[in-house]
């Protein structure tokens, strides 16, 4: 026979409380187990109300036992609070861990292809509410077996005003959940205006320059506030939902002290057994309310799981896998003009293309030479640069550095010795000297000031109040485009790469600055190859050896002037 039916809500939490399944399980137990200690005073309790008669040492016994049980509770219950809280903790933070890891793992294509403000509500917004909500479900369960066992130690006082307890506990539910009716599509409009806060600050942010300089500006702060706006009503409705819940069931919950009362008095003609359930039932009534409480709320809030399990997906669908391509044994050659970089026969498409972007390019990039990549827009001069960098794998052939296979490679170690300068420049750390090693991530290399020197970056400072200590914001918004790309360069130059590759990051600058910058460079580390992607004529004539890329075809030997 097959098994009862769970209901798909029910099972979305699954693979989120298999999380944590350990603390989410201790936590539980423990909320379960205040009840049971709860439900044995109590218990003791409808015993005394029932004897005619106690010694002295029975009413002290008795009252012991009473107080001893429910400090018993008190200190079991903070014990489960504090697993669970503890629980949600970790299994946040286990979250933003797997999508971040997915993100930073992730196929390029997959994580170009999502929206960027999406991601960061995922890891900001959703990973919590994921959390809260898988936490709450498996509150709801033990609150619910919390109130079954006072419900039972109720029985075993009066038969009579339990089971009208238990009638009216039934109403109550199914009470609660009418009155909660709406609250799923709270927690839809909350998520939707979640994610469009998410991204206006991320305009707001980094593009407010953009957006200072348009026409648009008063229209753009409008939808800002209409975003708010929608976020506030939101948020509204999802807390005004379960006081209007709250308020049926303690309505309810009076109506159910008089039928108790009432029917314990015509069956028996004495209350005082009745008195006792309700003892029972107004203990019993805060968890009953606490399980429809968070059962309802894990129920609307199944809306975050899908959110979460879908950009999950989205970005983990093709994770880049762990290579175990070996050494060519083809590259031990060492020395100026020896190869260095090497496309193999490499082609490669898109998913969401039919026709290749690079179609059977081989190309060898020597030690120490300076080689120009040009070609019209959308050629695949970046795919280019992203398969050397790593991004992507290419479709068909192979990229070797001094003969090992890319995919060989640590991506620290592959990116220590392939460093790519692309056209946005983002600056990392506290300060510029934080900057040039990543935040300080990488150790100060003893050529640090040479470097500095040799780039005109020290010479930058000599009349300015910039500093190598001084304040530098993530963006580094208060430098120069020339200082930035001076210091991009800089900082790839200080992890001692065998290969620089200039992606259009000169573009932007005057070709008089631009040709500065490469005569910096070659003064600076005559050794290193070069490539240096452009579609600037100016730019090839200050190079030296051109390729051109036609419609995914590498043309080779065409001179400076391309």
């Amino acid at each position: 026979m097959a098994g009862p039916r769970v209901p798909p809500w029910r099972r979305a939490y699954r693979p989120f409380v298999q999380l944590e399944r350990r603390r989410l399980w201790q936590g539980g137990a423990l909320t379960v187990g205040a009840a049971v200690a709860e439900a044995l005073g109590l218990a003791i309790l409808g015993f005394a109300a029932t004897r005619t008669s106690m010694t002295d040492t029975g009413l002290v016994l008795v009252a012991a036992g009473i107080g001893a049980s429910l400090a018993l509770s008190a200190v079991v219950r903070a014990a489960g609070e504090r697993a669970l809280a503890s629980t949600q903790i970790h299994l946040e933070r286990q979250l933003r861990h797997r999508l971040s890891g997915a993100v930073l793992g992730s196929d390029w294509q997959d994580f170009v292809d999502q929206p960027g403000h999406e991601l960061q509500s995922a890891l900001l917004a959703e990973s919590p509410q994921v959390a809260t909500a898988t936490v709450t479900y498996v509150r709801s369960v033990a609150s619910l077996a919390s109130a079954a066992v006072v419900f039972v130690a109720a029985f075993v006082v009066s038969v009579p005003a339990a089971a009208v307890s238990a009638v009216f506990g039934i109403a109550i539910a199914y009470a609660y959940g009418r009155a909660s009716r709406g609250l799923g599509e709270a927690q839809n409009r909350l998520a939707d205006s979640t994610v469009l806060i998410t991204r206006h600050t991320a305009i707001l942010v980094n593009g407010l320059r953009s957006l200072r300089l348009s026409p648009v500006l008063h229209a753009w702060r409008a939808d800002l506030d209409a975003a708010y706006d929608a976020q506030a009503a939101a948020r509204h409705q999802d807390m005004w939902i379960p006081i209007r819940a709250r308020l049926v069931v303690e309505v309810m919950g009076a109506l159910m002290v008089f039928g108790v009362l009432a029917v314990q008095g015509a069956v028996s003609g004495d209350i005082l057994p009745g008195l006792v359930v309700m003892a029972m039932i107004l203990r019993v009534l805060p968890r009953l309310q606490a399980a429809q409480q968070a059962r309802s709320y894990a129920l609307h809030s199944e809306v975050w799981l899908r959110r979460w399990d879908a950009r999950l997906d989205a970005v983990g669908r093709h994770a880049l896998p762990s290579a175990t391509a070996e050494a060519d044994g083809t590259g031990a050659a060492r020395g100026p003009g020896a190869p260095l970089l090497e496309f193999r026969d490499v082609s490669f498409h898109y998913r969401s293309h039919d026709t290749p972007v690079l179609d059977h390019v081989d190309l060898v990039v020597g030690e120490g030479e300076w080689t120009c990549l040009v070609g019209a827009s959308g050629g695949g001069k970046s795919t280019l640069v992203d398969i050397a960098g790593g991004l992507l794998v290419p479709t068909r052939g192979r990229v070797l550095l001094r003969g090992r296979d890319l995919r060989s490679l640590d991506v620290d170690e592959l990116h220590s010795q392939v460093v790519v300068v692309p056209q946005d420049i983002h600056l990392v750390g506290a300060n510029l000297r934080e900057a040039l090693t990543w935040g300080g991530r990488l150790p100060t290399p003893e050529r640090f000031d040479e470097i500095c020197r040799h780039l005109g970056i020290t010479e930058m400072f000599l009349h300015s109040s910039v500093t190598f200590d001084s304040k530098l914001d993530e963006l580094g918004r208060d430098i120069s485009g020339g200082m930035r790309t001076r210091l991009a360069i800089a900082r790839a130059l200080m992890s001692g790469p065998a290969v620089l590759v200039l992606d259009e990051s000169t573009s932007r600058l005057p070709p008089a600055t631009e040709a500065a910058i490469f005569e910096d460079i070659r003064r600076s580390t005559p050794d290193l190859a070069v490539v240096v992607v452009t579609h600037r004529h100016e730019t090839a004539h200050s190079v030296g050896a051109v390729v051109r890329l036609e419609s995914g075809r590498l043309v080779v030997g065409l001179g400076a002037g391309g």
